[in-house]
């Protein structure tokens, strides 16, 4: 299925994004799906919560907006917008 390959890639970014800044926690997620997309926001909210469990993704804090212009070239995408982390340091860490 062609969204669930699209979803799977966008919850492997943001895990590279969090692996980046030094986190294995991921807050909050902005999505917008295009105007021409196929994905439904509940689609994409389902499939979201099965690929990103057991990664820095679960348990995010999902926004998922839809873009209004039909022909802009970017139409069909899903574009992942931002990607909002906290650093978590244990007593290991801060030592």
């Amino acid at each position: 299925m062609h969204e669930a390959r699209v979803v799977a890639d966008l919850v492997d970014k943001i895990t590279e994004v969090a692996k980046e800044n030094g986190t294995d926690h991921v807050d909050a997620v902005l999505v917008q799906l295009g105007a021409m997309s196929h994905l439904t926001e509940e689609l994409f909210l389902g499939q979201f919560e099965v690929f990103a469990a057991g990664t820095p993704a679960e348990n995010a804090t999902l926004d998922i907006t839809r873009a209004d212009d039909p022909f802009s070239p970017a139409a069909k995408d899903v574009r992942l917008v931002s990607v909002v982390t906290s650093v978590e340091l244990d007593s290991e860490q801060q030592k």
